[in-house]
């Protein structure tokens, strides 16, 4: 590694060292525009964006079941399982008929009760309830 002066090691430090051999050596490929690469990385980061937001939404929802229902849910809940159990609670309060709402808004599957991270999810359009009509 080229001394920088700093003595750490960082990320500037690396791509200043990686710059300064790339402009000492000879026969290098120069680097080019990858459409294909491109497009791998976009898919990619649409997987890896999927993945959070299933991550979130299961969370968020357990969480809600948690406080409406005694115990919460079970660990692993498919959609219509989760629709079934919402079915069930029937909060008193404010509250309670709030996060039974936005649980419920959490839970609206396609027309074959999967949520969009589950095999065979149907991308067409269809109307959610809203909430003030639940």
């Amino acid at each position: 590694m080229f001394a920088t002066g700093q003595g750490r090691k960082t990320d500037a430090t690396d791509a200043h060292s990686i710059a300064l051999v790339g402009t000492r050596m000879a026969g290098l490929r120069p680097v080019v525009n990858d459409e294909q690469l491109a497009l791998l990385r976009i898919l990619v980061d649409r997987c890896r964006s999927l993945g959070e937001d299933h991550t979130r939404m299961v969370s968020q929802l357990h969480q809600l079941l948690l406080e409406l229902i005694p115990g919460g849910a079970k660990k692993s809940l498919s959609a219509a399982q989760a629709k079934a159990l919402l079915a069930t609670v029937r909060p008193r309060d404010t509250v309670g008929k709030t996060r039974r709402r936005v649980a419920a808004e959490l839970v609206w599957p396609d027309q074959q009760d999967r949520f969009p991270w589950e095999n065979g999810y149907s991308l067409e359009a269809q109307a959610q309830p809203l909430i003030a009509q639940m």
